[in-house]
């Protein structure tokens, strides 16, 4: 058999063309796992409400208070949803305090309805 004068005429080595069709559908499968990790990850917040109210104030641009703030529950039950007290968070577009959260469960879910004062 000898020496080999190129690399591709070694056994085994075949040169084959690029599979496009194989990037493609590989870069389709990443997509699909991105958006159904970021749905995922949407629909998880919604399974408490401090977890809801997180969500909404990071929606409003307001991490810090996403991440800092202390949640309560509190007894107040307004056309079945429940107020969330919470200490930190503004209105920007009053400067007024947020003051806390109703939030509505559907099924296993919780959904932020309004926020304000109780």
């Amino acid at each position: 058999m000898g020496n080999p004068s190129r690399l591709s005429d070694a056994p085994g080595l075949e040169r084959t063309p690029d599979n496009d069709g194989s990037r493609k559908g590989r870069a389709a499968r990443l997509i699909v796992l991105a958006l159904l990790l970021g749905l995922g990850a949407a629909f998880g917040t919604l399974l408490s409400p401090q977890l809801a109210i997180r969500a909404d104030l990071l929606l409003r641009v307001q991490p810090e208070a996403a991440l800092l703030a202390d949640i309560d529950r509190t007894d107040i039950v307004y056309r079945g949803m429940r107020y969330y007290g919470i200490d930190r968070g503004r209105d920007r577009q009053t400067g007024n305090s947020l003051g806390g959260f109703y939030v509505k469960k559907v099924g296993p879910l919780h959904f932020v309805q309004a926020s304000g004062a109780p």
